[in-house]
């Protein structure tokens, strides 16, 4: 048994599993436990999206989203238009896209950046009639690093890579499932 949300009258921490995300802080007598999916610096945050537009917003120095629970990607692209790293810490960032949906879900948008995803896995699942990519590079010369990451691809694409003068490092790293594709 463990405690990953909730708010109690004890104090729940032996149920509280550690590198999980969850957090125990006590408040009035209470004890709130809450789970986080990604830290950007010391901030957490709920979502992965929200870890994004976090590190989309930071103006200097280096950049890590770090995931502390496997998360999923909502149904709208996520932009990165930032250098930054993300680092899976062995988790899972999946993504499902509705049928008759096109959209990729994390989109390298910036214009010369470098995207470092390191140590996990990206799922990619499709519903009938639908043609999206786990990850889309795009626009100009931005660099994409995988090191040590399964694309487990059950879409139309593990990774569109479309850059005029742009560099692809792939290391430690490999795709599987139905359609082992880079283009």
């Amino acid at each position: 048994i463990y405690a990953c949300g909730g708010t109690y009258t004890y104090d729940p921490a032996q149920y509280v599993p550690q590198g999980k995300g969850c957090e125990v802080t006590p408040s009035d007598g209470k004890w709130i436990v809450k789970q986080y999916t990604a830290q950007v610096g010391e901030t957490k945050y709920a979502s992965f999206k929200d870890a994004v537009a976090a590190a989309n917003a930071i103006t200097e120095g280096p950049i890590t989203i770090t995931l502390l629970n496997n998360a999923t990607l909502a149904d709208k692209a996520l932009d990165i238009t930032k250098s930054m790293t993300i680092a899976l810490n062995n988790n899972v960032l999946s993504s499902i896209t509705p049928a008759n949906n096109q959209t990729s879900k994390l989109n390298i948008k910036g214009s010369n950046i470098s995207v470092t995803i390191q140590g996990g896995t990206i799922n990619n699942a499709k519903s009938a009639l639908s043609y999206p990519s786990s990850l889309l590079a795009q626009t100009g010369t931005n660099t994409l690093i995988l090191d040590g990451v399964t694309i487990e691809n059950k879409g139309n694409y593990a990774l569109k890579y479309q850059l005029d003068d742009g560099d692809l490092s792939v290391s430690d790293s490999a795709w599987v499932d139905t359609i082992p594709t880079v283009t």
